[in-house]
């Protein structure tokens, strides 16, 4: 388990698993604190709790609780696909869903529901000498809006297109401020990282 735990923000980890060194328990996702770190079988100790949820990414199933949750990626029906050394783990605290990413391309959400809580990224394996790196890629915290933020935001939500703005009854100064898009540092995020991109 990572040593840091997330509950805001979106935070993208990446983890280096060799493809030759993940035996036939391969699981990568997130768990809560106090979740068990062994297990004296072979097994899927990631997801075989209710405090933890795990992508077996050596037979391309979800796991939680101990149930198998289907496959991922999810348009891979039938569960080939094999996942490349580098996998990035997508852990979006704002909606609560963690997802991974391989090859630039986002594999969609793999779990939902974890909003309120304090996850911790963690891999499991049953390979003795396997070697698993785990990288801090990039991430943002939420910060709260000011007043003048969210009422230019509830503003532009209610314009159907830009060239409304200048038709708005209002003073010059209040229609550059509601054109103005820099609301927050969500923006700085790769819209090809961000789950809600895809």
């Amino acid at each position: 388990m990572s040593d840091t735990g997330f509950s805001k923000g979106i935070h993208i980890l990446d983890v280096e698993w060799p493809t030759k060194m993940r035996g036939s328990y391969a699981v990568i996702g997130v768990a809560l604190a106090g979740t068990p770190k062994n297990e004296i079988f072979y097994t899927n100790l990631l997801g075989s709790t209710e405090s933890s949820w795990g992508w077996d990414i050596k037979n391309n199933k979800l796991i939680h609780n101990g149930q198998t949750m289907g496959n991922y990626p999810k348009d891979k029906a039938d569960g080939v696909f094999t996942a490349p050394s580098k996998i990035s783990c997508i852990i979006d605290m704002n909606t609560g869903t963690i997802g991974f990413k391989t090859n630039e391309k986002y594999l969609g959400d793999a779990f939902s529901g974890l909003k309120h809580k304090t996850v911790f990224l963690a891999v499991s394996s049953v390979w003795g000498d396997a070697e698993i790196s785990v990288a801090y890629n990039k991430g943002c915290n939420p910060t709260p809006l000011l007043l003048q933020d969210l009422s230019k935001l509830a503003l532009r939500n209610r314009l159907e297109f830009a060239e409304q703005i200048d038709h708005l009854p209002t003073s010059p100064g209040l229609k550059r401020l509601i054109a103005d898009k820099s609301i927050t540092d969500l923006d700085s995020i790769d819209e090809n990282t961000h789950p809600q991109s895809e």
